[in-house]
């Protein structure tokens, strides 16, 4: 009996040891796919095997999951439905969108990564937890490195690039200067009047590197027990990308934050939070105004907005299935549109790709009301859907992950509603 006894442990001791490494591999992996320089050099393009591995992992994933374990009920009747629901509108946009100039990336991401993560978050939804636990650590390593080398190296100059690379992004290959791989420096910025170097880590452009470490941050804060240093490390490598969609996501979720775990119990601290909020909206309005009318003419906030406007106007020209998925034809149709996600969403997809997009969103908040980790998740999904509304970020294997979380998880909490 002892024996027996003793066997299972070591049995659930190693599952939990497989389940933390396909994690790892997972959270490393969805970081990798958002445009990092790794998987774009000259000579090694590696997008698509990231893909298929990314595909494996989750497969694998699956198995450790479901493995001797009976799925509930109203679980697999939920998740059913939603399988069927979401693989006959993938099937008919497949059909009648323009879709055959990228059918591959749109099977792949839609039909494949997106549908898998959400079976494995319903049938576990701590998965998801687990998940983003380490792509925050990922991201606190990468912000810790990238701070270094842009503090010495882009801004003292103390450093210099140990050689450089080619990377394909922008339609061509680009120069990117790199110090011992571990962080790279392309683009510039005019600030306040000042010439920087941006801050882009190791990706290919600081906006998807802000996305990330904005994710991070959201997760950090919302999410799980806040680690002050992990926070200050994450928004100062935010701050130092020079990205105006991330530093003021960032700054409006400290402040919600702050509003969901302190009560004002009197007049001394209303004063007081008045006061200092007065300073804080002052500077930070004053520096949001320099900083929108130095980017007003290029990849700013008004291109976005004129571009959600243009997005209308393409989807109009094919209201159900839009102008065609990612294609040449629609992107130099659309101009500012991608600019912003939404506005790509419905320009390339129409009505039909932009409900699959906003489905995730609509059903976790329509289940906020049930208990604290949904409540938290659904603020949190609230400031993912600001992002992919400013940012071009739809198409994201982890963009990709935390909407089918935000299925996933509330699936999974379905069982608690039937009791």
């Amino acid at each position: 009996m002892v024996s027996q006894s003793h066997t299972i442990v070591i049995r659930i001791s190693r599952k939990i040891d497989i389940k933390t490494f396909l994690e790892w591999c997972i959270s490393f992996l969805v970081i990798a796919l958002c445009q990092t320089v790794y998987l774009r050099m000259q000579g090694s393009d590696l997008r698509a095997a990231s893909h298929i591995l990314l595909i494996i992992l989750q497969i694998g994933y699956v198995i450790l999951l479901t493995k001797g374990v009976e799925i509930d009920g109203e679980i697999y009747i939920q998740l059913r439905n939603w399988l069927v629901m979401h693989y006959l509108m993938a099937a008919i946009f497949f059909m009648f969108n323009a879709i055959w100039y990228d059918a591959s990336n749109y099977i792949g991401r839609f039909m494949v990564i997106y549908p898998i993560f959400v079976v494995i978050f319903s049938v576990d939804s701590t998965s998801f937890y687990g998940i983003m636990q380490k792509v925050v650590s990922l991201m606190v390593a990468i912000a810790a490195v990238s701070i270094f080398f842009w503090f010495f190296s882009s801004i003292l100059h103390f450093i210099s690039p140990s050689g450089y690379i080619y990377a394909n992004w922008g339609g061509g290959y680009q120069r990117f200067d790199s110090f011992h791989r571990l962080y790279f420096q392309r683009q510039d910025e005019v600030f306040f009047g000042h010439y920087f170097i941006r801050n882009i880590g190791c990706f290919t452009e600081a906006p998807m590197y802000s996305f990330c470490l904005t994710v991070a941050i959201l997760a950090e804060v919302f999410l799980y027990e806040t680690n002050r240093v992990r926070i200050l490390i994450l928004y100062v490598a935010l701050i130092t990308t020079f990205s105006t969609t991330g530093i003021v996501i960032g700054i409006m979720a400290l402040v919600g934050k702050y509003f969901m775990e302190n009560e004002i119990k009197d007049r001394k601290e209303i004063l007081y939070i008045v006061a200092i909020g007065t300073i804080i909206v002052w500077l930070g309005g004053y520096a949001a105004y320099r900083i929108l009318m130095e980017k007003i003419g290029i990849r700013g906030w008004a291109g976005r907005l004129a571009g959600l406007q243009k997005g209308f106007g393409l989807m109009n020209s094919n209201f159900m299935f839009g102008a065609g998925f990612s294609n040449e034809e629609t992107r130099s149709k659309a101009g500012s549109v991608l600019i912003s996600g939404v506005g790509t969403i419905m320009a390339q997809g129409g009505i039909i790709l932009l409900v699959m997009n906003l489905i995730p969103f609509v059903f976790i908040w329509s289940r906020k009301g049930y208990k604290e980790s949904i409540k938290r998740l659904s603020i949190f999904a609230a400031f993912i859907f600001l992002e992919l509304f400013m940012s071009v970020v739809q198409y994201q294997p982890i963009m990709l992950m935390i909407q089918a979380a935000l299925l996933g998880v509330g699936i999974n909490s379905s069982r608690n509603y039937a009791e």
